[in-house]
């Protein structure tokens, strides 16, 4: 039983943990043959509501186990209650430009692969070589230009275009020559 109560993370195996094994009395209610599925809910009902109602997640008696699905707005909630809060900060303007609940919507939605956030965030090494990505706010830089998140991949798009040299400095630019009506196009590796 020790073994079950240090690894579980049932509640109420957490309770156990808290307060121990002192006082503690186990009744086994059996029902008759021939009971109804009504009847064990009442009984299951009459428990949750008599003997211990903290350690009921769900206080309403139902013996299926199932819960209804989570309305859209709680999973909004919970997704910002568990998520990494994220600061991007322009080094240019020395302000904070965008700041997110989660790592997964700069994923998402701008186009940052996650060991991108995480680098630069653990590292200090600039996104882009002009944005700076934090897990805490900087109380000495202004917030007052939140950027949408289309002004944001706008801004991105343009440093990563204008400045495609900086970043990898190594790059050469190619020719493609055209072949049987396609057109020529010009790269830069």
């Amino acid at each position: 039983m020790p073994s079950i109560l240090a690894k579980a993370d049932r509640y109420v195996l957490r309770y156990f943990r808290k307060h121990g094994f002192e006082d503690v009395t186990l009744t086994l209610l059996i029902l008759e043959p021939g009971s109804t599925f009504e009847m064990a809910v009442e009984l299951e009902q009459h428990c949750m509501n008599m003997l211990s109602p903290k350690l009921n997640v769900d206080m309403v008696a139902s013996s299926s186990g199932y819960h209804e699905p989570m309305s859209e707005e709680w999973r909004e909630y919970f997704r910002k209650l568990r998520g990494t809060k994220i600061f991007i900060y322009d080094t240019k303007t020395s302000r904070l430009i965008f700041k997110s609940e989660s790592i997964q919507y700069l994923v998402d939605n701008l186009n940052i692969h996650r060991n991108s956030v995480n680098g630069c965030a653990a590292t200090g090494k600039l996104f882009l070589g002009r944005f700076f990505i934090s897990f805490e706010p900087i109380v000495e830089m202004p917030n007052e230009d939140i950027f949408s998140v289309d002004t944001l991949n706008k801004l991105f798009e343009e440093v990563r275009t204008s400045s495609s040299s900086e970043i990898q400095p190594k790059s050469k630019a190619i020719l493609a020559s055209p072949f049987k009506g396609w057109k020529a196009i010009s790269l830069t590796l």
